[in-house]
């Protein structure tokens, strides 16, 4: 696994000695930055689930300002990190070690608004519409929410400010893509 393009191209990362975490490939990673890369600079990009942190990363190699990267176990994101030698904590990035719905409560609590959100749950997760609700509390104007998920669920055309743009399905993988509404 590594980081496709940007300042960190070709950066080596670290991937999981078990099951427990499934990176997202690199086609799939390749076709979702190809759908946001002019969402990205300066951009505050949240990476829910973030598992090894490659999308948080490889956000910040393209150009987001931020990203914020939540997971229960933050481990390999923090190896991955620790890989970057001109990266700032605080300025560059932020770790939120607790479940999602959590950390929308902290991010809502800390005035963080997200301008692309990508959000890999585990793919038996049957809880993506509230968390798809959840978020739009702490979604900036024309925010762009990712969700990989699993080929044998179907997301909602609408979810609370949340509209459907595309569906794109990479064999067992899907990826929805939401929009945020104009007020």
């Amino acid at each position: 696994m590594r980081v496709i393009t940007g300042k960190y191209r070709n950066l080596r990362l670290s991937t999981p000695a078990n099951n427990r975490v499934r990176p997202t490939s690199d086609k799939v990673k390749e076709a979702i930055f190809s759908s946001i890369q002019f969402n990205l600079p300066n951009a505050y990009f949240l990476d829910l689930f973030s598992g090894t942190g490659q999308m948080g990363i490889e956000a910040l190699s393209r150009g987001a300002k931020k990203s914020v990267f939540v997971d229960k176990n933050l481990s390999l994101v923090r190896e991955n990190l620790s890989k970057i030698k001109d990266i700032n904590h605080n300025s560059d990035y932020s770790l939120l070690e607790c479940d999602v719905l959590n950390s929308i409560k902290l991010c809502k609590n800390q005035d963080l608004l997200f301008d692309i959100v990508f959000m890999d749950p585990p793919y038996n997760s049957s809880d993506i519409s509230d968390i798809l609700k959840e978020l739009s509390q702490i979604l900036a104007p024309d925010a762009v929410v990712v969700c990989e998920h699993s080929s044998t669920i179907s997301l909602p055309e609408c979810v609370s400010c949340l509209s459907l743009k595309q569906t794109r399905k990479y064999s067992s993988t899907t990826v929805t893509t939401y929009l945020k509404n104009s007020i």
